[in-house]
């Protein structure tokens, strides 16, 4: 998975240096950098399977451009020059700006410079009172100070966005089993819950495998058929939400791999997709932007995309998709 992460602030408040400390990448602090012009991409993996791509963001250049550099944003660094004196009204410009093309995106604040003698944070302060981001820290580019307590917070924000569909999808049909029959009710709580300890399983830590997850929806899937006999429509509905957000957590771990391949673990390709879609196209399921950022634009419209038929040619789009990115740009 690969999160686009924008480093954004006035010109000269040290985006550029601390991005590249982020990223790891040597430079040489002491001749000073010129600034970015329109944006600079850097990278730096959280782990074996994730990829944090770092946007360097011109604070006062090419303002039109905009909406291509913050649209898609899975966490925003806002970055203040602590030794120079903080425009609230600016600051507050710049991140409506930020938000009119990503809405939802957290924002992490970060005093920069914080070494210097002549850094203000009393006045950094006054901006933690502003309710316009969701944390903040103090930073020294030039020392190291806190850059990678930084990186850790892009990171948290990140891990976070990959499940917040499937939260929002388990709550809806968690509140629409309470009006089952209790047996019913027990054995559907039963099967969501084995199909989670799947889903959330993390790389590494334990020996879930893709195919194991795929087999967990399919299982979960048909055994809710089973167990509301065809009535409760709206309850299997709310069924086939989990899945879909599943099935969408699933591949978005499988970048680098053939849409395909990975539908072929379905009983061949596109098949899967027909078992649980088809006769529920009228029913809206979307996983939101922020897990699948980069994958589908605007999210991922499960009921709709794949009619009976249009199956093959969606899922053709999809693969021609993610064949064509680009491995270090997403937008």
């Amino acid at each position: 998975m690969r999160y686009k992460v924008a480093v954004f602030g006035k010109n000269g408040s040290g985006k550029t240096l601390l991005n590249h400390k982020i990223a790891q990448k040597k430079v040489d602090s002491k001749s000073g950098s010129c600034s970015t012009l329109s944006v600079e991409f850097l990278s730096r993996q959280m782990d074996s399977e994730n990829t944090v791509n770092l946007w360097d963001i011109s604070g006062d250049q090419f303002e039109q451009l905009h909406q291509i550099y913050y649209k898609g944003t899975d966490v925003g660094v806002f970055c203040i020059d602590l030794t120079e004196q903080i425009d609230e009204q600016d600051v507050i410009k710049r991140i409506q700006v930020f938000r009119n093309f990503s809405p939802k995106a957290p924002i992490i604040c970060v005093g920069t410079k914080s070494d210097s003698p002549q850094a203000n944070l009393d006045a950094f302060q006054k901006i933690k009172s502003q309710n316009l981001f969701t944390d903040f820290i103090l930073t020294s580019a030039k020392s190291g100070d806190n850059v990678d307590e930084l990186f850790s917070l892009i990171c948290k924000h990140c891990e976070a966005k990959l499940i917040i569909s499937w939260n929002e999808a388990v709550a809806r049909l968690k509140k629409g089993i309470m009006k089952l029959p209790e047996a019913k009710r027990i054995l559907i709580e039963k099967e969501l819950s084995e199909l989670s300890t799947f889903i959330l399983a993390k790389p590494g830590v334990s020996n879930v495998q893709p195919k194991d997850k795929a087999d967990a929806i399919e299982k979960f899937t048909k055994n809710c058929e089973i167990y509301l006999e065809g009535g409760y429509s709206n309850i299997y509905k709310a069924a086939l939400s989990v899945a879909a957000v599943a099935i969408v957590l699933t591949i978005t771990a499988l970048i680098g791999f053939s849409i395909g391949f990975a539908c072929s673990w379905w009983t061949g390709p596109g098949a899967f997709f027909t078992g649980i879609l088809s006769g529920y196209t009228s029913a809206l399921t979307v996983a939101s932007s922020s897990v699948v950022t980069g994958l589908v634009a605007g999210g991922v419209t499960a009921y709709g995309l794949f009619k009976l038929s249009e199956e093959t040619r969606a899922l053709n789009e999809f693969d021609a998709e993610v064949s064509s990115w680009n491995t270090a740009i997403i937008l």
